[in-house]
């Protein structure tokens, strides 16, 4: 047992001296390169450097800037239409034109620039209340009254020109309405308008016709209770002004 002890720390001694030995004269092989490093960052900018010499100036001749240009190329093909551009301005006034050729004589007196043709009225009623049915609306103040035709005292139009005519009125009232617009030509002329106000507001009640008179047939509006209804609703007509009933009418051309 002795014995091994000292046979181990005979080997222990001699390896530690044989490892002293070839420290400084034993070469050691080279290792494999190793893997190449990530790239470094971007080094600080530099300083400004010094300013540049001047180029030199060239000054050009015109015939010598026509020498130096090149050749025209050939033309392109055309391009799409456009969008339409703007409106531009107004240009000045031309000329006037020549005179047109004088118009065509009137062939009689049913001429409407005659004096015996020129028929127009247009009349309102000034008192605010109508209560009476089957007799002509009277209308006592004429704005208008060319040829006198229209008689206000009896609320007709008698026709002094025979020819054709429009007649037209307009009622303003907050009431049902009903109203005939009559003549005593052969047919008579019977139309009736009606306006039911239901809800008791300012309406309107409009109604016209042409109509073909001869001398000395008569035209007036009267208020009618439409298939004898009961009167209520139907009560008496109260205007806020004397422009609520309007009638008129002017003749379109002679028949004479």
């Amino acid at each position: 047992m002795q014995l091994a002890g000292h046979l181990f720390a005979a080997v222990w001694v001699a390896g530690l001296f044989s490892f002293s030995l070839c420290q400084d004269d034993c070469k050691r092989l080279d290792g494999k390169p190793g893997k190449p490093g990530n790239p470094g960052r971007d080094g600080s900018p530099g300083e400004k450097g010094e300013k540049g010499d001047p180029a030199p100036q060239v000054h050009l001749s015109e015939e010598e800037m026509v020498a130096l240009k090149g050749e025209q190329g050939e033309q392109g093909h055309r391009g799409q239409m456009g969008l339409q551009g703007f409106e531009g301005l107004l240009g000045p006034e031309g000329p006037a034109g020549p005179a047109g050729p004088d118009g065509v004589t009137a062939a009689n007196s049913g001429d409407v620039n005659s004096g015996a043709s020129k028929v127009a009225f247009s009349v309102v009623r000034t008192d605010k209340q109508i209560t009476t049915y089957n007799t002509p609306v009277i209308f006592d103040k004429a704005i208008t009254n060319e040829h006198n035709d229209f008689h206000t005292n009896s609320g007709r139009f008698t026709c002094s020109v025979a020819g054709v005519y429009y007649f037209v009125f307009h009622f303003v009232s907050e009431v049902n309405l009903c109203l005939k617009l009559k003549t005593d030509t052969n047919p008579v002329v019977d139309l009736t308008f009606c306006d039911f106000n239901l809800q008791r507001r300012s309406q309107v009640l409009s109604g016209g016709a042409v109509l073909k008179l001869a001398k000395g047939n008569r035209v007036w509006i009267e208020r009618v209770n439409p298939h004898n209804m009961p009167l209520k609703g139907f009560e008496r007509i109260t205007m806020k002004s004397e422009m609520s009933l309007v009638f008129s009418g002017f003749l379109i051309f002679s028949t004479d």
